[in-house]
């Protein structure tokens, strides 16, 4: 009976032992099927991995040569916006200068209608003084002229004075000789005295 007993002991520990074996072949085996699915796991992983610290890589790169680029556009912005205040200011002092020269001409083309007035103003005036020196001067020449009209009719009526006086004169004298002729001389023979009638 013992020996029996012995035997199924042996047997179960056999069958024990073959069960464990086959346990452990089975479980070795899974380990082992899942240790390779975790290495492949892990290949991929770590090829995700180190593709994705290459993107890491590049985009890091890429921030930093977007970040150079922003500076640089910064700078270059800054650059652009200083010659835009520039040539704002440029523009502005043009325009202002425009402005000016278009009030100077405003201004010069009014002085220089004041100045076309003026002259013809003065040239008007120019004009009345010469003909009132014009008539002035002959008014002068007719006066010139009348008075060497009357100082030649005074001359001549001095003249003419100076013969009556010598006419009146001639005629006494005639008129005293006649009065003083002897009256010896024949009544028959005496000449009628023209002017003594």
């Amino acid at each position: 009976m013992q020996r029996e007993m012995q035997e199924r002991l042996n047997d179960l520990a056999l069958s024990f032992q073959k069960a464990t074996n086959l346990r452990m072949a089975d479980a070795t085996q899974r380990a082992i099927r899942e240790n390779i699915a975790l290495n492949g796991e892990l290949d991929e992983m770590y090829k995700a991995c180190h593709q994705l610290e290459d993107k890491i890589q590049a985009c890091k790169n890429a921030e930093q040569n977007t970040r150079l680029r922003a500076v640089m556009l910064h700078e270059e912005l800054q650059i652009a916006l200083n010659k835009v205040f520039e040539q704002n200011k440029f523009i502005e002092k043009i325009a202002e200068d425009h402005l000016n020269a278009a009030l100077l001409r405003t201004e010069e083309e009014r002085m220089k209608e004041c100045m076309i007035s003026k002259n013809q103003i003065m040239q008007a005036l120019q004009e009345r003084q010469k003909k009132a020196d014009s008539s002035a001067r002959n008014i002068e020449k007719d006066i010139f002229n009348v008075e060497i009209d009357t100082e030649n009719i005074l001359q001549e009526i001095e003249s003419n004075q100076s013969r009556i006086k010598e006419l009146s004169n001639i005629l006494n004298t005639v008129r005293d000789t006649i009065t003083k002729l002897p009256q010896e001389i024949d009544p028959a023979n005496q000449t009628p005295c023209v002017a003594c009638d």
